[in-house]
């Protein structure tokens, strides 16, 4: 995912460790060279037989350079770095600096997958622009056709004679749907990084809550450097200078490394830079979760395309989906199972299968479905913690399931969880989910959208869900959330804009929100509404409150559509949120305007989104 040393620092615990070594290396680094040198100087600079008298000269140093209390103190020692690091005017090259390049990153990866790539994994432009793998070409993805072929050469060359047309193609075409899906989900976490990476720039929204959260540990964090100036003195102290010479004795690297362990281990003792990783976490960790999954199960799919390849030519591959044991074999059935694993030293981090299952519920339906076996760490899981270290989290669930028995084109995606403690090792939870596409149609309305999620258990209990109705031009939609989360994901699913400003979980409490838009043209003045002639206005509303805080606020929102001689579409909307925890008042929105003119795909689209933001009698406005 780039250059060596970027880290999932929301999951593991080295992770953030990581994160200000990079951020160490170029703001805290310098000034530990400069203390290095003048520390022998100072050395050098002691009469014959006063060596003794060094550690005093040592503690001088470490004022200037670390804590900055000494006679002409150095301007940038490290106590004034650290409560600045997130400061981009004083540290440049400090925090925001290394978020904003794993974000970059990050985003970066994704467009090397979904669409096209300009620029190399450290960052420097190409000079030109390449497709990436899952790029869509006439219909076709042919840079993924491509590596199916070369992985097939390298790992079964004997087997590259199945890599020919039409079977790659009908191939690939089989797992179009799903590949497509992969894509929405990757560009939809693009997004949302891209807005999180707008909010790192210096002097808006995420920038400030990191600046003032060092700013205001300032005391804290000046009393981490002197505890390291406390014990790099008495290292120095516990030389025998008789026979010791700390600069030919030892390297310049040792010393350097010790005082920089030394800053290092009483700065990540700090509260403040746990506040940071909890600020991280609560903005990155979903969205990580959703990356790392989307692009496990694009290669996924490749590998089940490879697979079915040489299982055209190798007639001892069983690619036959083989019935259960007993009468269970009258309705389910399993076949073409594999998967990976992550391995961290002794530790399984990630298990994951995959395979292809049969089903009669009534009717016989086939479909892909997965296995993911993750362990969780209680000091990087965000939400609800656990009592021991760690805890172990199994998710079962399929995607893009074809319900067309049910209703044409009708698909889902549905995922069960189980969460186990495992010291001691006991059941804390469980829950379900699933999302309706494509639509159920009965005679006078259509259900375009269905999603719900529930959970049970020791630490979360929950109910929500999300409907969108059609009846005939009226277009009503609504959801529910009550209950208690870990997580943000059930209101996200409901409403990803509530679920941006509401802070850190858990949350306990309710969610409610509604919304319609109704074709005026029609109601008012009797013409039924079609693309020849519509004026439609839209209206919502919601309301929450979660005893954490307390926090509450509502949601309005409103809108007008007017279409005219199906060639010319506007439609305007404007949603704001508005959220108070204790003192702390926050509204966020979003203002759109958008339109076509034209017949497509000859139309002219255009469109222009506004955001507002109002923070404690503050507001910002991003054109």
């Amino acid at each position: 995912m780039g250059r060596e040393h970027r880290y999932n620092f929301f999951q593991e615990k080295s992770g953030l460790d990581e994160f200000f070594d990079e951020v160490f290396k170029r703001t805290v680094d310098p000034t530990i060279d400069a203390l290095y040198e003048q520390l022998r100087r100072e050395w050098g600079g002691l009469p014959p037989g006063s060596k003794d008298q060094f550690p005093d000269r040592v503690s001088l140093v470490l004022s200037n350079y670390l804590i900055g209390s000494g006679t002409g103190a150095v301007l940038t020692n490290v106590s004034r770095q650290l409560i600045t690091l997130a400061d981009g005017a004083a540290q440049p090259l400090g925090l925001l600096k290394e978020l904003a390049d794993t974000l970059d990153e990050v985003t970066n990866a994704i467009s090397a997958i979904t669409d096209s790539i300009s620029k190399g994994t450290n960052g420097v432009p190409l000079g030109t622009v390449k497709d990436g793998l899952l790029k869509l070409v006439d219909g076709q993805r042919p840079l993924a056709k491509r590596l199916v072929g070369e992985l097939v050469g390298q790992l079964a060359e004997e087997y590259l004679s199945a890599v020919t047309e039409p079977h790659l193609s009908n191939l690939m075409k089989e797992a179009e749907p799903t590949i497509q899906q992969l894509v929405t989900r990757l560009k939809e976490v693009q997004a949302a990084l891209g807005e999180i990476r707008a909010k790192v720039a210096l002097g808006q929204e995420f920038a400030q809550e990191l600046d003032t959260k060092l700013k205001a540990a300032a005391a804290e964090l000046t009393n981490a450097t002197t505890r390291a100036s406390q014990e790099i003195r008495a290292y120095f102290d516990g030389l025998d200078y008789s026979i010791d010479n700390p600069f030919l004795h030892y390297s310049a690297n040792e010393i350097k490394q010790l005082i920089r362990a030394r800053v290092r281990e009483r700065f990540l003792e700090t509260a403040a830079a746990a506040g940071i990783q909890v600020s991280l976490k609560q903005r990155l960790y979903d969205l990580d979760a959703l990356y790392r999954e989307a692009v496990d199960s694009v290669f996924q799919q490749l590998n089940g395309v490879i697979r079915q390849l040489i299982g055209q030519t190798l007639a001892q591959l069983d690619k036959t989906i083989n019935d259960a044991l007993g009468d269970l074999s009258d309705v389910i059935g399993a076949g073409q199972i594999d998967g990976h694993a992550l391995i961290n030293g002794n530790s399984l981090k990630m298990l994951r299968l995959d395979g292809r299952f049969r089903w009669r519920v009534p009717e016989e339906m086939e479909f892909n479905a997965y296995l993911i076996i993750k362990e969780l760490d209680s000091s990087a899981t965000p939400g609800c913690g656990f009592t021991g270290d760690t805890a172990t989290e199994v998710t079962l669930g399929a995607n893009d399931v074809e319900l067309d028995w049910i209703s044409s084109d009708l698909r889902a995606d549905v995922a069960t969880k189980f969460s186990f403690q495992t010291s001691p090792f006991k059941p804390v939870g469980m829950g379900g989910s699933f999302s309706v596409t494509g639509g159920l149609d009965f005679e006078s309305f259509k259900i375009y959208r269905l999603d719900a999620a529930v959970a049970f258990g020791l630490y979360e209990n929950y109910l929500a869900a999300m409907c969108g109705i059609k009846i005939q031009s009226y277009d009503l939609a609504g959801g529910i959330f009550f209950g208690r989360t870990c997580t943000l994901d059930p209101i996200q699913m409901i409403d990803p804009d509530v679920a941006a400003v509401l802070g850190s979980p858990p949350f306990t409490g309710a969610y409610l929100y509604g919304e319609g838009w109704i074709p005026i043209s029609e109601a008012v003045l009797g013409i039924p509404a079609s693309c020849l002639f519509n004026i439609s206005a839209g209206i919502g509303a919601g309301a929450f409150y979660f005893i954490e805080g307390p926090t509450y606020g509502g949601v309005m929102k409103a809108g007008v559509l007017g279409e005219a001689l199906c060639i010319v579409t506007i439609k305007g909307e404007v949603k704001m949120v508005g959220v108070k925890s204790g003192d702390n008042l926050r509204f966020n929105g979003k203002g759109r305007l958008s339109g076509k003119v034209g017949w497509c795909p000859l139309c002219i689209k255009f469109g222009k989104t506004v955001g507002i933001t109002y923070q404690n009698g503050s507001w910002d406005i991003d054109y």
